[in-house]
Order: C-alpha cells, then structure tokens, then sequence
C-alpha cells in the first residue's frame, strides 16, 4: 500500500494497492481511491517512479473508459476488453 501526496501543497490525494508481476515487468494497480484534484499528471509521473523503483517496464491499472480519454496523453493504451454477463 503506498499514499500518493500532492506536489502542490503536499496533501494526502489517495491510497494505493499495487501487486508486482515481476515475470512480466508490470506493476499492477490493483485499486487506487482518493481526489487527485485534476493532477492526472502527477499521479502518472507517481505510478511510473513507483513502476520504475519495482523493477519493472510498465504499469497497469483497471478503469473505466472515460479513464482512458485522460491518460492517452501519457501514454496510457487500452489493453483488455471487460466482459460481464448480468442475469
């Protein structure tokens, strides 16, 4: 579990719970909560350091798709499609 701060005023942002795939290199979110306050930058720039001090190449998370629109211009490509069948 690690905490995300701020940049600007060092306030705590969010909680995060990672899992390393060292196989694979990927540093899997694996849930994240908190207000980032629009600072998506921040929190790629965080995710990446954090990806980078693991070993690994790449990080990954699950969102929704509205999540993808912001991240593209970090880098972020989509990856999975997510099927659910409700009855």
């Amino acid at each position: 579990m690690y905490f995300v701060y701020s940049d600007v005023d060092d306030s705590l942002m969010g909680i995060v719970v990672v899992a390393s795939e060292i196989s694979d290199k990927i540093l899997l979110v694996l849930g994240a909560a908190g207000d980032v306050n629009n600072q998506w930058e921040m929190l790629d720039k965080d995710y990446t350091e954090l990806a980078k001090s693991k070993g690994c190449t790449s990080y990954e998370f699950r969102a929704r798709r509205g999540f993808l629109r912001t991240f593209k211009k970090f880098g972020i490509v989509e990856k999975y499609t997510v099927m659910r069948k409700t009855f």
